[in-house]
C-alpha cells in the first residue's frame, strides 16, 4: 500500500471511530478483515459492488452486484443438511461466483449459477477455473441467462438468493420453482439473504415454510448493518392453485 493510500485509510478509520463509536468501528474492521482474508486464502476475485446494465434497463427489479459476505454464507450453510453427492446447489444472480465457489467446496453433486450480466459471468468462470483443482464438487457451471426465463432444473435442491431481483422477476422465478416441484417432487431448501421482497411472497404462497433465520453483518456504503438469511423448506408437491400471486 502506498503512503498516500495508507494515510487516507487511517483518516477514514479515525473518522469512522469518531462518528460511529468504538464498537461499530470494531465490527466494521472485523468484517473487512474477514472479507480480505477469505478472498486471499481462497484465491478468487469477487469483492466490490457494481451497478450492472440490467439495473439500468430494469430499475427497481434488478439489483446491483454485491457478493454475499463470507462469514454470512458460512453461517447459513451450517444450518443446511447436505446429502453428499445428491444435493444440487443453484445460485440465482451468481455475480462473480463467490457463493458458487464456496458451495463447490462442499459435497454437492452439482453447483449451478445463473447470471444475466455477461461480464460478471466471465469473471465467475475465471474464478472457478482458478480454484477448480481445490473444489470438492467437480461439476460447476455458470450460465448467462435471465433468471425469469431460465426456469428451475428439476434436480436443484438448495436454491440461493442474495436479493438479486424483485417484483415480477422474483415472482416468475418462484413460480418456476413451484412448477418444477410439481414435475419432480423432492426436498427443496431456499436460502434467501436480505428477504424483504421475498418474505411476503413466501408467506402468501401456501407451499413455502420458514424454518429458520441467520443474522449476519453486511456493509452498505460505509455502514455496517444487520441483515438476515431466511431459510425455507418447500412442500414436496405444491398444488397447482398455490402459485405466487402476480403483482397488481
Amino acid at each position: 500500500m502506498s503512503p498516500p493510500a495508507r494515510t487516507n485509510l487511517i483518516r477514514r478509520g479515525w473518522s469512522r471511530l469518531l462518528t460511529t463509536g468504538p464498537k461499530r468501528s470494531l465490527d466494521y474492521a472485523r468484517h473487512q478483515v474477514s472479507e480480505r482474508y477469505h478472498e486471499t486464502r481462497i484465491g478468487i476475485r469477487t469483492a466490490g459492488s457494481m451497478k450492472t446494465a440490467a439495473v439500468t434497463r430494469r430499475p427497481g427489479l434488478c439489483k446491483p452486484y454485491a457478493p454475499i459476505p463470507y462469514r454470512s454464507f458460512f453461517a447459513v450453510m451450517r444450518e443446511v443438511e447436505i446429502r453428499p453427492l445428491e444435493d444440487v446447489f443453484l445460485d440465482y444472480g451468481a455475480g462473480r461466483g463467490r457463493a458458487m465457489i464456496l458451495a463447490a467446496r462442499l459435497p454437492f453433486r452439482r453447483v449451478l449459477g445463473v447470471e444475466i450480466e455477461p461480464g460478471l459471468v466471465e469473471t465467475a468462470r475465471e474464478n472457478i477455473r482458478r480454484v477448480s483443482h481445490r473444489l470438492c464438487c467437480r461439476d460447476v457451471e455458470v450460465v448467462t441467462a435471465d433468471a425469469a426465463e431460465f426456469g428451475c432444473p428439476d434436480d436443484a435442491t438448495v436454491l440461493h438468493f442474495f436479493d438479486p431481483f424483485a417484483g415480477v422477476i422474483l415472482e416468475q422465478v418462484i413460480e418456476q420453482v413451484r412448477v418444477s416441484l410439481r414435475r419432480a417432487p423432492r426436498r427443496l431448501t431456499i436460502l434467501f439473504a436480505d428477504p424483504n421482497h421475498f418474505a411476503p411472497l413466501a408467506a402468501s404462497s401456501g407451499w413455502l415454510v420458514k424454518q429458520g433465520e441467520v443474522p449476519y453483518p453486511f456493509v452498505r456504503g460505509m455502514e455496517l448493518i444487520r441483515e438476515s438469511y431466511f431459510i425455507y423448506e418447500a412442500q414436496s408437491s405444491p398444488d397447482k392453485d398455490q402459485g405466487i400471486n402476480p403483482s397488481g
